[in-house]
């Protein structure tokens, strides 16, 4: 985590590249990981983008965002912070 941390602190731009995937519910199903880091550096805003996706497209997803990071099998987790789209730092 501290790893990610200090990558998005040294390139906070990169989020807007690759923002967080939320569903229309506000919950998060790709980026649970970088929003934990946002928030733990004080963001009160992290880009987002809303897909309207059903389960299976979200879960597909989901693998696929976390597939380099060996965590292909974490749950989504609601937000703690509501992502708005286009939101920076």
């Amino acid at each position: 985590m501290e790893d990610l941390k200090r990558s998005i602190a040294e390139d906070p731009k990169m989020m807007t590249v690759r923002p967080l995937l939320v569903n229309p519910d506000m919950v998060v199903f790709a980026g649970n990981q970088r929003l934990r880091a946002c928030i733990d550096l004080g963001w009160e805003a992290v880009p987002c983008s809303v897909c309207d996706w059903t389960e299976e497209e979200q879960e597909r997803a989901m693998i696929k965002d976390n597939g380099h990071h060996g965590d292909a099998g974490q749950r989504p987790a609601r937000a703690r912070t509501t992502p708005r789209v286009g939101g920076t730092h």
